[in-house]
């Protein structure tokens, strides 16, 4: 599920956010201030992390989610205690069926937060990658 920078520069050329020498120019600033490639872009300007997430969802395939004004129902929302929604940037906020819940989190790679959700609720867990704005904006 992990996408490494040479995915997310083919899928930036392919879809012409960028051109290679764009390109080769970010991974030198990345570079040249020790930063990663996904952090440069950022911290350049050129894009932002929710602009990035939306992209990174889009390759994994999976649904990227934003909160707005609709309430998450409390006793889905509960399902996951605040300490760790809070620190795992992750929360509950669909119960699909009996069996499966969405959960919106900004690093669907984090399998521990992942697993100790699955465990405490007994439910399939559906990862879905979501921003900053909505995870504080729910919890």
């Amino acid at each position: 599920m992990h996408i490494t920078d040479q995915q997310l520069k083919d899928h930036f050329l392919q879809a012409g956010i960028f051109t290679k020498e764009d390109l080769l120019l970010l991974e030198q600033r990345a570079q040249e201030t020790a930063k990663e490639f996904q952090d440069a872009l950022i911290s350049e300007g050129k894009i932002s992390l929710d602009e990035l997430n939306k992209i990174k969802a889009k390759m994994l395939g999976i649904p990227f989610v934003v909160f707005g004004e609709e309430p998450i129902d409390f006793g889905v929302l509960s399902l996951i205690p605040e300490p760790i929604a809070r620190h795992h940037n992750i929360v509950s906020y669909n119960k699909k069926s009996e069996t499966e819940l969405e959960v919106a989190m900004l690093d669907v790679e984090d399998l521990g937060a992942i697993e100790f959700v699955k465990k405490k609720v007994g439910l399939k867990i559906l990862p879905r990658l979501t921003t900053e704005s909505s995870v504080k904006k729910a919890l």
